[in-house]
């Protein structure tokens, strides 16, 4: 046995450093994401929900998820280090100001809503709500959508920018104004026990990413 560590052990190491770090800023990035939320709307936020996906043969996990009369909001959070601002669309995968890809957080999120939508009534909208540290710039059909919140596609999709204060309280905004009451309390609280109950323990996080790491590896 050697007694210093080779160059390729340096990288290991160095890479699960960076792969750790990533992970407390993301799981704090939706700690903050949802208080602000919760604030907001003064409704209990859901959080790390796991369910069986659509499919019915895996579980996915839900960053996030909350209801109010105007439908269930799902959200998905996405923090992105020394990042000033994202671009994309519904398409493709979507850019940084420093030029590195990721992928569309939309696309990912409506995995979630499929298997949400297991549970839900069609009746019942959902809304694809993705929330990033970063501001964000989207084009859809040549529109170019800036600000720090808004609305895509028939209100489907809401985008939320956590870089200023400003966000939530223009989400809110934007929600009170553009949509209309579906719900009664009743249903607003039965989908809310429904939520709250699928939050995952510790035990179920760490089997739910095991299982996505052996997938991965098949």
């Amino acid at each position: 046995m050697g007694l210093f560590k080779s160059k390729e052990q340096k990288m290991l190491e160095e890479i699960e450093k960076r792969q750790m770090e990533n992970k407390k800023n993301g799981d704090r990035f939706e700690r903050k994401t949802r208080r602000a939320l919760f604030n907001a709307f003064d409704v209990p936020v859901a959080a790390n929900i796991i369910i069986n996906n659509a499919a019915g043969n895996l579980t996915t996990e839900l960053d996030g998820a909350f209801v109010t009369k105007k439908g269930i909001f799902c959200l998905e959070c996405k923090f992105h280090k020394n990042v000033y601002s994202v671009k994309g669309d519904l398409i493709g995968d979507w850019q940084t100001d420093n030029y590195q890809t990721v992928e569309n957080p939309v696309h990912q999120n409506d995995l979630h809503i499929k298997a949400l939508r297991q549970y839900i009534d069609e009746s019942v909208p959902i809304i694809n709500l993705i929330a990033m540290n970063s501001n964000i710039e989207f084009i859809h059909f040549g529109r170019q959508y800036e600000g720090y919140a808004f609305f895509v596609q028939n209100k489907e999709i809401a985008l939320l920018s956590m870089a200023s204060n400003k966000g939530v309280k223009e989400l809110k905004k934007l929600i009170e104004d553009q949509m209309p009451d579906i719900l009664n309390e009743n249903h607003v609280k039965q989908v809310t026990d429904f939520l709250m109950t699928h939050q995952a323990t510790p035990e179920q996080r760490e089997a739910h990413k095991e299982e996505m790491v052996q997938i991965r590896n098949m």
